[in-house]
């Protein structure tokens, strides 16, 4: 017996788990190293004395009234509990509780490691969750102080931090606070934070600003660079603080702020994604940098109209321009005054009107001699509604226009000239002064329309490069990380970061769309035409999309001649088409199936993509290819998408020389037809 009890106490000696036995009495009977471990002090103090001497702080928790019930009731009872030591420290233990004769068996095994693990994965999932948060306001938000407020809120409510404060240096070298959240105790009211090389500039915020880097201390009260705040931030129980700088083109313009309630929050992860929020706030300054450059601009446009505006009817005499084909586009109100004729009559009417008969001719070839030469003038009888005619002297100068050749003149009265030569002569000088003065300002004035209109251009190939830039960068790295290449993933995070890679393809996806489609209304876009087999292009086109139609259970069928059919396109652009028509077949069709046929005819080339989805009533078929139009337009509808698909491929087909129609009815399917007219190459 006492071979068998010294064996399987050898046994419990050697277990990885705390191993106790206490008796009826809660005196201690037997306990092994590894509780002596968890204990944290050794057995000898241990063992004869009574569980609640040993640990008088238990009496009364829950923790012990499950001891007492498994003795009293005989019963096994397993639970997991955090455990308090009296030197402050705590611990998690995984606690079984078996009923033995002596009395009562307890196993502990610590799972403090795999409770650690835990905090940090529901950490780093607010993060994440805080970080998406972050980006929507960045999208949403139109104002910079706005955005700052929402980006403290969502660390605090979202990421989990205690507070959160931006900050940007005032005139007294100070960083001054301009967002916040968190701070019920006016804890940033009682504090100084400084840029420079004073104590109070040494924090986290401080030097993240000044040294342009980010700065943790996860030991606040420890922390000799933090003494100006121990006192303040002690009382508001802050026990870890991470300052990140927030830059604007590459240059530190202020900080952000966050702090923590346990020592040693901020770890490598932590601190990558705080950093990863902070250069989305710098993305952020930029574009609000650019938005406002975009306003000053237009600004500056504004107040040229205007001055032109002005200019215009202050002159005297009549100002006008018309284009190559006699339409006025613009007069001033004394052209009106002059001739008698209303703007809306004007408007419909063409120069040579408001000449007598046997002086067109004259007008029509300096007319012709302005937009031949340059400019030229000419002396001759403006003719009024009511018959009047007065003698004027014209001057007529070429300009471009929004792209077009215009004529822009005026028209002085020289009745005063007729009268009397001499004084007709001395305005002529002057007139024709006058005219080069006033030209001169109207091409400043275009000018500074060219110049606005550059800086749009300049602004929107910025925009555009700097929203692909950080999308494909995301979608990059997003594919890296769910190759595990840096390491292994849970599922939680590799579904999670599934997500950011689709929503980064497709919002990547509709900025092409958009660019794609500025480029085709502007008339920029190139086309180059090659001879290609129809059949490699389809193939081309179905071979990726053919798992999308398999995932969702779709039967797909593509259906071409054997023979080769040449046909003269653009390759690249009859892709994107196709491409558009698949993928819609494909998502608006939940059962089914998917076919694309090619089909030669009499000089032309048919691509035909079916499906037998939702289908479309005959009243909806006239929206399809608007554009930023679906069929359904609800805030529930099913089925995402920008709308601009449809309304870019039949861009694209007209820009190849072809047509998109639709047969459909409501709940029977659709059938998409392209139609390329093929000649013989």
């Amino acid at each position: 017996m006492r071979s068998s009890e010294a064996r399987f106490r050898t046994t419990l000696d050697c277990m990885m788990e705390g191993c106790q036995l206490v008796g009826f009495d809660w005196q201690y009977l037997y306990l092994n190293a590894v509780a002596a471990m968890h204990n944290r002090r050794p057995n000898e103090e241990v063992l004869g004395k009574k569980m609640t001497d040993v640990w008088p702080s238990t009496k009364n928790t829950e923790f012990f009234a499950m001891l007492r019930r498994a003795m009293r009731e005989r019963i096994a009872l397993h639970e997991e509990t955090e455990f308090e030591f009296p030197d402050g420290g705590k611990g998690w233990f995984d606690i079984r509780c078996q009923p033995v004769p002596e009395g009562l068996f307890i196993l502990s095994i610590d799972i403090g490691e795999r409770k650690r693990h835990e905090r940090e994965l529901e950490r780093l999932n607010r993060l994440y969750a805080a970080l998406g948060q972050i980006n929507q306001a960045i999208v949403r938000l139109p104002e910079r102080d706005e955005l700052f407020r929402k980006i403290c809120q969502v660390l605090v409510e979202d990421g989990g931090f205690r507070m959160a404060w931006i900050g940007l240096p005032a005139h007294d070298n100070r960083l001054a606070p301009v967002a916040d959240w968190g701070d019920e105790n006016r804890y940033l009211q009682s504090i100084n934070v400084y840029t420079d090389e004073r104590p109070e500039g040494h924090g986290p915020a401080g030097t993240a600003f000044r040294e342009n880097r980010t700065v943790i201390s996860n030991d606040l009260m420890n922390d000799p660079t933090m003494e100006p705040w121990h006192a303040e931030a002690g009382r508001r129980g802050f026990h870890s603080c991470a300052g990140f700088p927030i830059r604007l083109r590459g240059a530190v313009c202020g900080a952000l702020t966050v702090y923590a309630t346990e020592p040693g929050y901020f770890q490598d992860k932590e601190i990558a994604l705080l950093e990863e929020a902070s250069e989305d706030v710098s993305f952020a300054l930029g574009n609000f940098a650019l938005e406002q450059e975009r306003r000053r601009a237009e600004a500056v446009a504004q107040r040229e109209k205007h001055f032109s505006d002005t200019m215009i009817e202050s002159l005297p005499g009549v100002i006008y321009f018309y284009n190559r084909e006699g339409r006025f586009l613009r007069w001033n109100r004394n052209f009106e005054t002059v001739t008698g004729y209303s703007a809306e009559e004007i408007a419909r009417m063409h120069p040579l009107d408001f000449f007598r008969e046997g002086d067109k001719q004259r007008i029509l070839e300096r007319i012709t001699e302005v937009f031949a030469r340059g400019e030229s003038s000419v002396e001759e009888y403006f003719l009024a509604k009511d018959g009047s005619a007065t003698p004027y002297f014209f001057t007529g100068l070429r300009i471009v226009f929004d792209g077009e050749e215009c004529l822009v003149g005026m028209g002085i009265d020289i009745t005063e000239r007729v009268r009397a030569e001499e004084q007709l002569m001395k305005l002529n000088l002057e007139l024709e002064d006058r005219v080069r003065q006033r030209t001169s300002e109207l091409e400043t004035a275009n000018e500074a329309l060219a110049l606005a209109s550059r800086a749009k251009s300049q602004f929107l190939a910025t925009m555009s490069h700097e929203l692909r830039t950080p999308l494909n960068a995301i979608t990059g790295f997003t594919g890296t990380l769910l190759m595990q290449l840096p390491g292994p993933l849970t599922p939680e995070q590799e579904k999670q970061l599934k997500i950011i890679r689709n929503s980064s393809r497709h919002l990547l996806s509709l900025i092409n769309d958009l660019l794609d489609l500025a480029k085709v209304e502007s008339g920029k876009m190139e086309m180059t035409f090659r001879l290609v087999i129809a059949q490699s292009v389809m193939a081309e086109v179905i071979t990726p999309l053919r798992p999308l139609a398999t995932n969702k259970g779709l039967e797909f069928q593509d259906i071409a001649p054997v023979e080769d059919i040449t046909l003269l396109t653009d390759r690249r652009a009859l892709c994107q088409i196709l491409i558009n028509l698949i993928n819609n077949a494909i998502k608006f069709t939940d059962c089914g199936s998917v076919s694309v046929e090619l089909r030669p005819g009499a000089g032309s080339v048919e691509f035909i993509v079916a499906d037998t989805g939702i289908g479309i009533a005959p009243e909806d078929q006239p929206k399809l290819f608007s554009p930023f139009m679906q069929i359904d337009n609800s805030s529930t509808r099913r089925y995402e998408g920008t709308g601009l698909g449809l309304h870019l491929s039949q861009k694209l087909a007209e820009l190849l020389g072809g047509v998109i129609t639709v047969e459909s009815e409501a709940e029977k399917g659709c059938r998409f037809i392209l139609t390329l007219k093929n000649p013989e190459p």
